[in-house]
C-alpha cells in the first residue's frame, strides 16, 4: 500500500485549497468533549482560509453524535469506518489523543493532537496518573520530543489549537517538515498491522 500522503488524490495544498481531518473521538462521550471545540477551531480555520473543507471519519458509535453537531455544514463531509479512505486525503488532521494519533502518523499526515479535559479532573487525576513528559503516543514513540504538536491537556480557550493549524496552513514548509519526519519514525514499523504495532510500543514505553 502506498502510505504516501495523499498519494493518487491530484493536486494538494497550498496549489489547492486545504483539506483538514478532524477526528473527535469514537465513542459518544469524546465527540461530546471535543467536537463543540473542534467546531470553534474550524471556523477559526474557514476565517482566514474562506476554501477550506474537512473530512471527519466516524465508528459506528461516533457517527450518530458527530452527523448531529455537523448537521447543515456544506464544508464538512462525514463518512462511517472511513478512516483509511479520508486520512490520506488530508493535509492536515487535527485529532483526539489515543490510537489514532499512530494511525494518522502510518499515512504520514500531519498532524496536531489535542484531549479535552475538565482541568480540575486533570489536577486531581491526571497529572498523578501521567507520567511522561508527553501523551501523544506519536510523540511518546518519537522519544518524548515535540515531533507533533499537543494541547493535552486542552482546555481554556479554543484560540491557541486555532492558531497553530493556522501557522501550519500559512507556512506548508512546516507541513513538509513533519511529514519527513513522521516518514522517518514510521517507516521502519511499516507493514501489515503497523497501527496496532506501534500502538502497542507506545504503551511498552509509557511507565507503568
Amino acid at each position: 500500500m502506498d502510505r504516501t500522503a495523499g498519494a493518487g488524490v491530484g493536486p494538494r495544498f497550498p496549489h489547492a485549497a486545504p483539506v483538514i481531518g478532524i477526528i473527535p473521538g469514537s465513542r459518544r462521550s469524546e465527540v461530546e468533549a471535543n467536537l463543540p471545540h473542534l467546531i470553534e477551531v474550524m471556523d477559526g480555520i474557514r476565517r482566514e482560509f474562506s476554501t477550506a473543507t474537512f473530512l471527519v471519519p466516524t465508528t459506528s458509535a461516533s457517527n450518530s453524535p458527530v452527523q448531529e453537531l455537523l448537521r447543515g455544514r456544506a464544508d464538512v463531509t462525514v463518512k462511517q469506518d472511513g478512516f483509511d479512505d479520508l486520512v490520506p486525503r488530508c493535509d492536515l488532521v487535527i485529532t483526539k489523543s489515543g490510537t489514532s494519533t499512530v494511525h494518522v502518523a502510518a499515512w504520514r499526515v500531519p498532524m496536531i493532537v489535542v484531549y479535552r479535559i475538565n482541568p480540575l479532573l486533570w489536577e486531581l487525576v491526571g497529572r498523578w496518573v501521567v507520567r511522561t513528559r508527553k501523551i501523544a503516543m506519536v510523540n511518546i514513540l518519537a522519544g518524548q520530543i515535540d515531533l507533533v504538536p499537543e494541547f493535552i491537556p486542552w482546555y481554556g480557550s479554543n484560540q491557541p489549537v486555532t492558531e497553530c493549524a493556522l501557522e501550519f496552513l500559512r507556512h506548508p514548509e512546516r507541513l513538509a517538515a513533519q511529514r519527513e519526519k513522521l516518514d522517518a519514525l514510521m517507516a521502519p514499523i511499516d507493514h501489515p498491522g503497523a497501527s496496532l504495532n506501534a500502538a502497542r510500543l507506545a504503551l511498552s514505553l509509557m511507565p507503568s
